[in-house]
């Protein structure tokens, strides 16, 4: 826990000027800002985060509204679509005055933008800030789309259980004369007209008259008419059960049966759990291929597979063309289960009670280029028990149609509300997004927030709402230590990484202490060039006692925990690696060779970078540095526990850390490193004093409460100190977050669900003696109604002050603060209710990279022609089905042993009891 320093000012009420930023080495002229830097200056385009999406401001205290966008490279992009499967329909409404007033604005007035005009590297139309909101376009409004129409094999599967498949019959017409007819036999009528004609009798009908030339309404009026129970008794026989079809059942039997109904109220429909398939069904094999197919990524043509279809025929050898599904009903049914997983979602988080928050970020496939904004929405269930449980789901993965700045991808995350119900033209549920920390993602959150007034929902603010990812603030802060250590900017393109050279004196700094990691980084990625250097290096590390050779992790600015990764693998690979270096000269030659004007100016050897004793202990100090933000960065990565409590710790934590070897003098060759990442998480960390979410989710965890924040940021007594030390910019920083709780408080007090009130104007009726006896509990009873319907603020402040007062023993930092919550709901209900709004809130915006992470593996080059919709219902379904697959041969290989198991202990029993018997006699 990080407490304020007694002989300097604490870590939150360091004066800002006091924070500078190190300048990196290859840029010699960047600027170091200061308090003073006012919001209308104007920064040049290129920062000191080289690799990173970062948007640079100034450190003055008031977070800058300067916003700068990049400009995505997608443009309108074609949909592929199955012919069967319904268009989607409906088109929002469209502002067009709007869209006129904003295509007339003059943009040549310099004087009038800026403040808000476009800033170096904006993308041109996205600082429509003061322009009237636009409503969604028909493309970003688009709804749930409707289901697919089933096959015809699955729409008359009722019919076909009295009638049968349509064919040719010929019947005599004349003397030696037949006509041909395409109709329909009635089973029924036929078997019994045979019958009769078998037994010499007269038929009720012909065999023509059992032959029905009519569409399928004529075959099912016919069914209601006259075979309604037999055909009722064939749809309950059938396996799986078939559903009856409303025009089969006589008007007289639907209106009894709604009648009875309505007698035994809402029917429950009785699920039977199931732990895997009885027996071979057709449904159940579309659905499993189905299932196979979305999470598998397989193609959607594996249906129409011969080799796939003999694996299906070997388990059923009998098997037909027609018991198995076909690629057109696959994918049929992955787009009906979309249809039906939007719709639940949607039911879902409209029953929530607590607001919901989100994740969104854009993603840009390899093959086709496309780029997608995926989106995940989490929020709290709670059931009839009253238990809590917090959901993480996909609700998003929409094709993005033209720019892809933020202004148009802000109303797609609109769309995408309304879409699953966080938002609607009436009510908003939505709470906070967690974005990464690109310029444009400022705009988007000013797109929702626009949408809000423009439908006069309620206000949603637009800084206060939006909150960081943690992990990409964290992985910044290690860019910066990395960037200082390896001079990155010396050997970031791929020509420099084949021409350095570590021999050179002009590479080594401070003595080669420094210049060993980029070695490392260097030699990983050589070695993995070529598959010979990779057999060979495997065959290094067999002669070093490493049985399942391993691979340098390849260092990557955007991959969390990459660089800790590839220090720690070569660390642990330190002696086959100094055996590849010292023979591969001899095998390979030399690393490279540096060409200028076609002439060989000079060959670098691979024993060049032959690293001694000294230079390991510098990777493994290094490391040491790194595996702190590492541990860091693995506290936001959970989706099923809030992790927003974690976030003002976690990166007290790493300061303290960092703040201590940076005292260390055996860290003192990379003080310099140490410091640009402290600067890094300070300037972050500066920001969330107007984030109330940070501090509510903080107090609202019971084992941190407001003491935490008395202790690591200080109050009045750190307040007075800091201030006689000169700094006047001190807070009371325990004040300062007791008044955000209690405006929390008060505000959803306010609120709050009002209890029925009596009305005074009616005298009482007279009191009867029974009711005399129980006056004073009618009287408390009326006492207790005032109580709950009185406006004033005692009630909240006293529940307030019982929950920070106690302090649970059986609370820790990993507690389930949501099943905590869901045990003492009844006892602080307000706080509760403030609860179910934070603990959803997301610190990373790590439920949406992995995502991204899933599409990948979708979107590969034999998939390339997959179109945009398809590929969204891929996404979202295995999503939602990937956690509920089942091993159903290794569930039933443990029934088995379970069944063996409970004979054995019954015969064990009855042994014992025979043993009794026998003494007794």
């Amino acid at each position: 826990m990080a407490k304020p320093s007694k002989a300097g000012p604490s870590r939150r009420n360091q004066p800002k000027t006091q924070i500078k930023k190190a300048k990196p080495l290859t840029d010699p002229k960047t600027k170091v800002t200061t308090r003073s830097t006012t919001n209308s200056k104007k920064r040049a385009a290129s920062d000191d985060d080289s690799g990173s999406e970062e948007e640079e401001e100034d450190a003055s205290p008031r977070r800058s509204r300067r916003k700068r966008t990049k400009r995505g490279d997608a443009g309108d992009t074609s949909e592929e679509d199955m012919p069967a499967l319904p268009k989607k329909k409906g088109k929002a409404k469209s502002k067009a005055k709007a869209r006129a007033k904003a295509k007339s604005k003059a943009v040549s007035d310099d004087s009038e933008e800026v403040e808000d005009g476009p800033q170096p590297g904006e993308a041109p139309g996205d600082d429509d800030g003061a322009q009237e909101e636009e409503d969604l376009d028909e493309r970003q409004a688009q709804g749930i789309p409707e289901r697919a129409a089933p096959s015809k094999k699955d729409s008359t599967r009722d019919l076909l259980t009295v009638f049968s498949d349509r064919l040719e019959a010929s019947f005599p017409c004349g003397k030696g004369e037949f006509e041909t007819l395409e109709g329909q036999w009635c089973l029924i009528c036929r078997a019994e007209t045979e019958a009769s004609i078998q037994e010499k009798l007269r038929p009720k009908k012909t065999r023509r008259e059992c032959f029905f030339l009519g569409s399928n309404s004529t075959c099912r009026g016919h069914i209601a008419s006259f075979h309604f129970e037999e055909y009722e008794r064939r749809c309950d026989a059938a396996k799986p059960k078939i559903p009856m079809a409303t025009r089969c059942i006589p008007l007289e039997v639907q209106k009894a049966r709604n009648e009875q109904t309505k007698k035994d109220g809402q029917r429950k429909l009785d699920f039977v759990k199931v732990n895997a398939p009885k027996e071979f069904t057709r449904a159940g094999v579309l659905k499993a291929v189905s299932v196979h197919v979305a999470c598998d990524d397989q193609a959607l043509l594996l249906a129409d597979k011969a080799s796939f279809r003999n694996c299906l025929v070997s388990m059923r050898p009998e098997a037909r063309r027609a018991d198995l599904p076909s690629s057109h009903e696959v994918r049929a049914f992955i787009h009906n289960a979309f249809v039906e997983r939007l719709n639940d979602l949607k039911r879902d988080i409209e029953k929530a009670p607590g607001k919901v928050s989100c994740t969104a970020d854009g993603w840009s496939a390899d093959t086709t280029k496309y780029g997608y904004l995926g989106m995940t929405a989490h929020w709290i269930d709670v059931d009839d028990s009253g238990k809590w449980t917090l959901r993480a789901e996909v609700v998003g993965f929409r094709l993005i149609h033209g720019t892809h700045a933020g202004s148009n991808l802000g109303r797609y995350f609109v769309g995408l509300c309304d879409r699953v119900g966080i938002m609607s033209r009436s009510d908003s549920k939505l709470y906070t997004v967690t974005l990464d920390n690109t310029s444009s993602n400022n705009k988007i959150c000013d797109t929702i927030a626009s949408q809000h007034n423009l439908r006069q929902l309620p206000t949603w603010s637009a800084f206060e709402n939006q909150l960081g990812c943690l992990e990409h603030v964290v992985n910044l802060a290690t860019i910066d230590v990395m960037g200082y250590i390896t001079k990155l900017a010396a050997v970031e393109t791929a020509t420099a990484i084949w021409e350095y050279d570590p021999s050179e004196p002009t590479n080594r700094v401070l003595g080669g202490s420094l210049d060993t990691i980029a070695a490392i980084r260097t030699l990983a990625i050589k070695i993995q060039a070529s598959g010979q250097r990779i057999q060979y290096f495997e065959g290094q590390q067999l002669e070093c006692g490493i049985t399942k050779p391993l691979k340098i992790t390849l260092h990557s600015n955007v991959r969390w925990g990459s660089a800790y990764n590839m220090l720690d693998r070569a660390y642990k690979l330190r002696q086959a690696i100094d055996l590849f270096t010292s023979g591969a000269d001899r095998l390979y030659g030399p690393i490279t060779t540096i060409r200028s004007n076609g002439r060989i100016t000079k060959k670098i050897a691979w024993s060049a970078f032959t690293l001694t004793s000294a230079d390991w202990a510098r990777v493994h100090e290094a490391k040491t540095i790194l595996a702190d933000s590492n541990c860091v960065l693995h506290h936001f990565s959970a989706e099923q526990q809030p992790t927003l409590y974690r976030a003002l710790p976690a990166l007290e934590d790493l300061q303290t850390l960092w703040e201590a070897k940076l005292k260390n003098p055996m860290y003192v060759l990379y003080h310099a490193a140490i410091q640009c990442g402290l600067d890094k998480l300070n300037k972050y960390y500066s920001r969330f004093d107007e984030k109330p979410a940070y501090v509510l989710a903080l107090v609202l965890h019971p084992y941190f409460k407001i003491q935490y924040i008395k202790l690591a940021w200080g109050g009045m007594v750190e307040q007075a100190a800091e201030i006689a030390d000169g700094n006047l910019d001190a807070k009371n920083w325990q004040a300062e977050a007791e008044l955000i709780v209690d405006n929390a408080m008060a505000e959803y007090w306010r609120t709050r669900p009002q209890q029925p009130t009596v009305s005074s104007s009616r005298p009482p009726p007279a009191a009867s003696d029974e009711d005399r006896e129980d006056s004073f509990l009618s009287e408390f009873d009326r006492h207790r109604l005032t109580l709950l319907t009185d406006g004033t603020d005692s009630h909240w402040q006293s529940e307030l002050r019982r929950y920070l007062k106690d302090v649970p023993a059986d609370v820790t930092r990993d507690t389930d603060i949501v099943a905590w919550w869901s045990v003492h709901a009844k006892l602080y209900p307000t706080l509760a209710r403030i609860a179910l709004d934070i603990l959803p809130s997301q610190a990373s915006s790590v439920p949406c990279e992995r995502v991204f992470s899933s599409a990948k593996l979708t979107a590969t080059d034999r998939r390339a022609r997959l179109g945009a919709i398809i590929f969204e219902e891929l996404q979202i379904m295995k999503a939602a089905w990937c956690p509920q697959l089942i091993d159903h041969a290794k569930s039933n290989s443990q029934e088995i042993e379970v069944v063996e198991e409970e004979f054995e202990s019954i015969f064990a029993a009855d042994e014992e009891l025979e043993g009794w018997d026998q003494e007794d006699m």
